[in-house]
This record gives structure tokens, C-alpha cells and sequence, in this order.
């Protein structure tokens, strides 16, 4: 019995030892959570700005420094959708069209491109060949970029699978002015087949070259007759001269057509011409085809006994008959 007892007493101390130990951890663990809370508590109230007289301060001193707003971000202009629509003015300059939803006319300039200044014949011939090529016909549009200034729209103009502005720089009527490898092969044909105002330029470089080695007289002419006509119709055909060096005196002005062998089949002159050096003079003939096929038509300028032949067009007008 005294064994029990002892054993029940040392028990009972151990247990109040460990008990005793387990409230001291608790009363440090809390001890310690105050101080963590205070000093966080501290920390946040240092840091924590105020707004005073509409600024930012900081409690203890300092401020931050004033922030910077966030940068302001303008749309950039994106070009209107594509759409369908209808030539209705086919001059190059002023090309217009109207919209097949809402018939909105609309001012068109084409993207990529432009237009000789100044040689009245070859805006003549860009004008024939839109008005045959689009004029009130359905075309569809691409916009490249927003409109310009003015309304003006730059596009992509498609009849059908064919790009016109493609055929406009193909045929010579106009150059590229962009760096598209659909334009430019375009630009290089026509230069290399000597179409349209290529031909116009390399006739001009070469007369210039001519006229600085030779004191003759220097002449230029531009063709126009319609790119086809029928057998019987009498077909006028004008030849505008210009007397770019020297002059003529009672000269004589030679219109021919020739045929696709090359061989002339009509031909009509002007005798007693005479002309100053900057003078431009403009002849109109009639021409009644009498079968059907290509022809060229020629022009040139000689002496008035024909002895010396001071100009003529190679290149010529080519015309159609049916």
C-alpha cells in the first residue's frame, strides 16, 4: 500500500509539471502574437499616406512623389470596309462612284498610282480607257487607307478579277508610287514595250539627244483617233505638232495608216505649214476604212519638196476596225 501511494503522488507531480509547462508556452506564444500585431500595426501607420491640402504625405515625414497619369491613347484612323459599287464618273482625277446600298456618291483616288501632269493627250487617252474599261459598270472597292484630306478616298479598284489600277500603270497611263511588286513588274513592261507615256518620254529623251548633235529643226507630234472604228465610218484622226527646235518654212505635215504587213493604204498632207520654234499646231484628217483588221497610224513633218524628212512618228496610234 505505501508503494501505491508513492507511485500515485509522483504521478499526480509529473502531470502538474507538464501542465504547468504547456500555460508558460501559451502565455509566451501570446506575449509574442501581441508584439508581432503592435509592430505590424506600427509598420502599416508609417507607410499609410494622408491626403493634406491635395497632396500625398507620409505619417513620420517624406512623401511619395506625385504620380505620373496614364498616357492617353488616340484610336488611329482604320479605312472603311470594302464595298461594291458603281462608276459614275470615270475621269481620273475626279473618279466617283456610288454606293449600291445607299447610292452615296463617293471621291475616289487610286491607291498606289499616279498620273502624267501636263500632257493634255495622255489624260485624254487615261479618260477613254476608264470611261470604255468602268464607266456605269459595277466595280468592287478596297479601301487601303482612312480618306485623305478632302474626302478622298485612296483605294484598290477590282472589275471583277482584274485590278484597274494594275492596268492603268500596265498600259502605260500612269506610274507606281509605292514599293508593290504587283505595280511595279506592271511599270517595268511598259516601259520595256514602250507603252503609253514611256513612249512619249523615250521619244522626247531621244529627240533632245538629236537635237543637241544636229542643228535641224526638232519636232514632237501627238496622234489621237478612237482605239476603233468600222468599214465605211469616216474616222477623224488629229496630229497636234510642236516645233520644239529650229522652225519650219512652207513644210509639209504627212499623215499615213499602214496596215499590219507594214504597207500604206491611205495617206493625206498638208503643203505650205510653217511653224515657230514653241509653236504647236493641230490637224485633223478623215480616214474611211475599207476592211477590217489592225492598223498604225503615222505622222511627220518634211521639207516642202519632201527632200528632207525632219520628223516622223514610228511609234504611231494603233486602230481597230470590225
Amino acid at each position: 500500500m505505501r508503494i501505491g501511494k508513492t507511485q500515485t503522488k509522483a504521478a499526480l507531480a509529473s502531470l502538474l509539471v507538464m501542465l504547468g509547462i504547456s500555460v508558460i508556452v501559451m502565455l509566451v506564444s501570446q506575449l509574442r502574437g501581441d508584439t508581432s500585431s503592435r509592430q505590424l500595426r506600427t509598420l502599416r501607420a508609417e507607410v499609410t499616406p494622408q491626403v493634406l491640402n491635395g497632396s500625398e504625405t507620409l505619417i513620420g515625414g517624406g512623401a511619395f512623389p506625385p504620380l505620373a497619369p496614364p498616357p492617353v491613347r488616340t484610336a488611329e484612323p482604320t479605312p472603311p470596309p470594302t464595298f461594291s459599287a458603281q462608276v459614275v464618273r470615270a475621269d481620273p482625277e475626279r473618279f466617283t462612284v456610288a454606293g449600291l446600298r445607299d447610292q452615296t456618291l463617293i471621291r475616289l483616288r487610286f491607291w498606289g498610282i499616279e498620273f502624267p501632269r501636263g500632257d493634255v493627250a495622255e489624260g485624254e487617252n487615261v479618260t477613254q480607257y476608264l470611261n470604255r474599261a468602268v464607266a456605269g459598270r459595277r466595280v468592287f472597292v478596297q479601301p487601303v487607307d482612312a480618306p485623305a484630306e478632302g474626302g478622298v478616298l485612296p483605294v484598290k479598284v477590282y472589275l471583277g478579277k482584274s485590278l484597274i489600277n494594275e492596268q492603268l500603270v500596265r498600259l502605260g497611263y500612269a506610274k507606281t508610287t509605292v514599293s508593290s511588286d504587283l505595280l511595279r513588274d506592271a511599270q517595268a513592261q511598259a516601259k520595256t514595250l514602250r507603252r503609253g507615256i514611256w513612249g512619249a518620254e523615250t521619244e522626247q529623251k531621244e529627240t533632245e539627244e538629236q537635237s543637241k548633235e544636229s542643228s535641224e529643226p526638232v519636232f514632237s507630234c501627238v496622234i489621237k483617233a478612237p482605239e476603233a472604228t468600222r468599214i465605211g465610218k469616216a474616222t477623224k484622226i488629229k496630229v497636234t505638232i510642236v516645233c520644239r527646235k529650229g522652225g519650219l518654212k512652207d513644210g509639209i505635215v504627212n499623215y499615213e495608216v499602214h496596215d499590219d504587213r507594214s504597207a500604206k493604204i491611205a495617206q493625206e498632207f498638208k503643203v505650205g505649214q510653217s511653224l515657230k520654234p514653241g509653236e504647236r499646231r493641230e490637224y485633223e484628217f478623215t480616214w474611211k476604212p475599207d476592211r477590217k483588221g489592225g492598223f498604225r497610224i503615222q505622222a511627220g513633218v518634211f521639207s516642202k519638196d519632201w527632200a528632207a524628212n525632219h520628223y516622223w512618228n514610228h511609234e504611231g496610234l494603233k486602230i481597230w476596225v470590225k
